[in-house]
This record gives C-alpha cells, sequence and structure tokens, in this order.
C-alpha cells in the first residue's frame, strides 16, 4: 500500500517501476554473485564447461528479471496483494511447463520410439533451456554444446521489458484499476439501490 506515498513524491512512473525492478534484480544478481565461488570451485572437477556457466547465469538472469517484471505488472493491476503473488505464480508455473502444455496440445512432437524432446521446447520456457545446455542429447538435435540458447533469455528479457513498459503506462491508472476491479462499486451499487 505504498503506491499513493509513491505517486505524492517527484518520481515519475518510469522512476518508481523501474526503480523497483532493478532493485529486485540487484538483489538477485548479488545471489547469483554470490554462488560463484562454489561453481568455479566445481570446474576443477571436471565435467562442467565454462560456457554452460555463462549461458546458464544468462537464462537465470533473464527468468529473475521476467519474474519481477511480471510481478510488478500484476501488482500494478490487482488490487491485493495476495491475489497478485498467486496470479504470479500461475503464470509463471504456465511460463516454465509450457513446452508440456504446447506438447499435449499437439504442436510439440517426439522422434518416434525415442524419449527426445522436440528442440523448439528449448526456446520457449527457460527450465527446457537448462535441460538442453546440461543435457543436450535428451533432446532431437544432438549437439554437443546448443547453438541457438540465446532464444529464450532474449524471449524473457523482451516479455520483461514490455510488462515493465505496460506497468509504467498503467501506474498512473491505477486507482482506477483499483476501483474496475474490485468488488467495492457493485456494493456501493447495490447500497444506492437499497437506500
Amino acid at each position: 500500500h505504498t503506491l499513493e506515498l509513491l505517486l505524492l513524491t517527484d518520481a515519475g512512473p518510469v522512476a518508481i517501476i523501474w526503480g523497483k525492478l532493478l532493485a529486485r534484480m540487484s538483489a538477485v544478481g548479488v545471489l547469483l554473485f554470490l554462488s560463484l565461488p562454489i561453481i568455479f570451485a566445481l570446474l576443477t572437477l571436471g565435467g562442467i564447461d565454462v560456457r554452460a556457466i555463462g549461458v546458464s547465469f544468462t537464462i537465470l538472469v533473464s527468468m529473475a528479471f521476467f519474474g519481477g517484471a511480471l510481478g510488478i505488472f500484476l501488482s500494478t493491476i490487482l488490487r491485493k496483494t495476495t491475489l497478485a503473488l498467486m496470479a504470479g505464480y500461475v503464470v509463471f508455473a504456465a511460463y516454465v511447463a509450457s513446452p508440456v502444455i504446447l506438447q499435449v496440445a499437439g504442436v510439440f512432437t517426439t522422434r518416434a520410439g525415442t524419449a527426445t524432446y522436440d528442440p523448439r521446447a528449448a526456446w520457449v520456457s527457460p527450465l527446457y533451456d537448462l535441460i538442453y545446455l546440461f543435457w543436450p542429447q535428451s533432446f532431437v538435435a544432438l549437439e554437443s554444446f546448443p547453438k541457438k540458447w540465446w532464444i529464450n533469455p532474449l524471449v524473457s528479457t523482451g516479455a520483461g521489458v514490455v510488462l515493465a513498459t505496460r506497468s509504467v503506462l498503467l501506474v498512473s491508472r491505477s486507482k482506477d484499476f483499483d476501483r474496475a476491479m474490485g468488488l467495492r462499486p457493485i456494493f456501493e451499487a447495490i447500497d444506492r439501490g437499497f437506500l
């Protein structure tokens, strides 16, 4: 419930939305940075490619950016914090599980007789992109290192920028959305009808 206070300050919608998003991303960046010594210690054991670490960090940062932008967007348009959290979890889970949903819908197919994934699944979901990075043999196109690993981080980051920009445009009208999406106007109309 700090939006009203933020709107009273000199900060504009761009500073409010992008400031919140970058603050969240800085916390994620610190956590990822703190995990680097452990990961580099694992490199001494062998079996992990240095490029895979860089790619996995890129995927994780783009996922975090999308998740943060999605959370800010949902908190901009939804009235209650718990409703925004629940909607964020559902939308993010659907985003991660989208290859399974698309395979059930018949968009993605597997090679007959094998248990491999369609390579396009790695382009859609960040989870499948990480699977593609560390177990490329589980996909139809066998590669020693994925060549199109950059597609999903690009899509995630682009979707995050779109959601954050939408939030900037909607934050000044959030009071109108609050009134329109809540049940209070309906109850007030009912009260006026009975009085």
